[in-house]
């Protein structure tokens, strides 16, 4: 075997030296800078995978925080036509009352005026019968004064007949 590695031109010890070389090399990149390295790529994928976690937890948050948004939109939609509607309902109930509350008050005008009215009216009705009974008075004082004739009987009798009535 020797003669072997001789025609090729190798030599043993030398190739065993290359080969302890090789292992101390080897076990001194594992050693210092292989698992070094491998350790802060593992750390460093972790970091990733954590902020990527992350990540996706906040969009899930912000989705469901537009979501949240949009209900609470929704509902303040609904709860702004619900106090339209109620003012909306309270306007024409005051309406109605006010329209109610005017009618009475002009009914009362009403028959506060023909109660009036109905007052004049017996008033004047009073002062013209004392007036007609001042006048019948003074008219029957005056004929009896004069002379009396059938003439003057008859229009006397007409007169009391009008006056009457």
């Amino acid at each position: 075997m020797s003669q072997l590695f001789h025609n090729l031109g190798i030599e043993p010890l030398l190739l065993i030296a290359q080969i302890v070389n090789f292992l101390l090399l080897f076990f001194i990149l594992k050693k210092f800078l292989y698992n070094p390295i491998i350790k802060i790529l593992n750390e460093r994928t972790k970091k990733i995978e954590k902020s990527l976690k992350e990540a996706r937890g906040i969009e899930e948050k912000k989705i469901e925080i537009e979501k949240q948004k949009i209900k609470e939109i929704l509902k303040a939609r609904k709860q702004a036509e619900q106090i339209l509607e109620k003012s909306k309902e309270i306007g024409e109930k005051i309406k109605m009352e006010m329209n109610v509350e005017a009618e009475q008050k002009a009914q009362e005008i009403i028959l506060k005026a023909r109660q009036e009215i109905e007052q004049e009216k017996r008033k004047a009705i009073e002062d013209a019968k004392g007036q007609i009974a001042d006048l019948i008075i003074l008219s029957t004082e005056k004929i009896f004064k004069e002379k009396t004739n059938e003439k003057k009987d008859e229009k006397l009798n007409q007169w009391y007949k009008i006056c009457v009535r």
